[in-house]
C-alpha cells in the first residue's frame, strides 16, 4: 500500500484478504496491517473499509502493540459463493474493489509519550465537530486539525467563537498570525488535549505565550509546573542572579503564574528585581505575594 514517515517513525502499510472457513460456506474479509522499523513504536489508527459494490462502509480501530504487527479487519465478511454466483454485482472487470481509508489518530516512539496526530484531517467525523488551526511562519505553514469541543471547553477565547453569526469563525477555521510559531502551537494543542511532554525551562516559557493568547489556562499551568521542576534541578544562582535576563520573571508576572513566582521567592530570587516590575501588569495574587515577601525581607 505504501510507506509513512511520522515524526521520524517510519512505518509500512499492507492490505489483503483473509479466507475464513465456515461450515455454511467460506467467507473473506479485508485487513490492513502496519509494520515498524522501531520495535518500541506504537500507534492508534482508524480504518474505514468499503466494498465498492456493496455500498456499505465498515469502520474499525486498531492499536499497534510492541513486538507484533498491528492488523485491523473489516467488520463485514463476504461469502465466496455469493461473489461467484453473482459476479456482475460484486466484481468490476473481474476484480473485487475495496475502498479504504487510514487515519493515524495517535502515536509514540521511544519516549513512550502518546501524541495526537493533528496534521492530518479527520475523516468519518462530522465536520462541525472539528477545528482547523492555520499557523504560519517565515519558513513554512502548517494546518492542524483538532476536536473543537475539547478546545472550547478549556479556552475562554474559543468558547464564544464558531457561531453561525461569526463571519470569521463560522467555517470552523482558526487563522493565526506569525506570532504563533507552528511547532510551539502544536505543542500547546497537544497539552490542551492531555498530552504531557517534557519541556525545557525555555520551551515552557515560549509555549506559555502561545497558550495565553489562546486562553488555554490548563496549558499555562502545565508549563508552569515544568518550569518549577527545571528550576529545582538546576542552579538558581546562574539563572536569576548571574545571568542578566528577567524573561522568567516577566513571564511569571505577565501571565499570573503565581506558583512559579512564589517558588522563585522561596529560592531567594532578588526582591529588588521583582519590585522594579510595573505594578500595572500584576494581578491581585501577584501583588499580595510580592508585598508579603517584601515585608519578610525588610521589616
Amino acid at each position: 500500500m505504501g510507506d509513512m514517515d511520522k515524526n521520524c517513525m517510519y512505518m509500512k502499510w499492507f492490505m489483503g484478504l483473509e479466507r475464513i472457513p465456515d461450515t455454511e460456506g467460506d467467507r473473506i474479509r479485508a485487513y490492513i496491517r502496519s509494520e515498524f522499523r522501531n520495535e518500541n513504536a506504537r500507534i492508534s489508527f482508524f480504518v474505514l473499509f468499503k466494498f465498492s459494490k456493496l455500498g456499505r462502509r465498515c469502520a474499525s480501530r486498531g492499536k499497534h502493540k510492541k513486538g507484533t504487527n498491528g492488523t485491523v479487519y473489516s467488520g463485514h465478511r463476504l461469502e465466496i459463493s455469493e461473489i461467484l454466483n453473482r459476479p456482475n454485482e460484486w466484481l468490476t472487470n473481474g476484480a473485487l474493489e475495496i475502498d479504504y481509508g487510514i487515519h493515524l489518530e495517535a502515536f509514540h516512539s521511544d519516549d513512550g509519550i502518546w501524541n495526537f496526530n493533528f496534521r492530518d484531517e479527520l475523516f468519518n467525523v462530522r465536520k462541525d465537530l472539528t477545528l482547523k488551526v492555520l499557523t504560519q511562519s517565515e519558513t513554512y505553514n502548517r494546518e492542524l486539525y483538532c476536536h473543537k469541543a475539547q478546545l472550547q471547553f478549556h479556552s475562554q477565547f474559543l468558547t464564544s467563537k464558531f457561531s453561525i453569526d461569526d463571519p470569521v469563525f463560522s467555517n470552523r477555521v482558526l487563522p493565526l498570525n506569525d506570532d504563533f510559531r507552528p511547532d510551539l502551537t502544536e505543542i500547546a494543542l497537544q497539552i490542551a488535549h492531555g498530552v504531557r511532554p517534557p519541556l525545557s525551562i525555555f520551551g515552557s516559557c515560549e509555549v506559555v505565550k502561545i497558550a495565553e493568547k489562546l486562553k488555554l489556562r490548563n496549558v499555562s499551568r502545565y508549563c508552569e509546573r515544568q518550569m518549577i521542576q527545571c528550576m529545582d534541578e538546576w542552579d538558581y544562582t546562574y539563572f536569576f542572579n548571574e545571568w542578566d535576563d528577567d524573561s522568567f520573571l516577566k513571564t511569571a508576572i505577565k501571565y499570573d503564574l503565581n506558583h512559579l513566582l512564589a517558588h522563585m521567592m522561596t529560592k531567594n530570587y532578588s526582591i529588588e528585581k521583582i519590585c522594579d516590575r510595573d505594578i500595572q501588569q500584576m494581578s491581585r495574587n501577584t501583588m499580595m505575594l510580592i508585598i508579603s515577601q517584601f515585608m519578610e525581607t525588610y521589616l
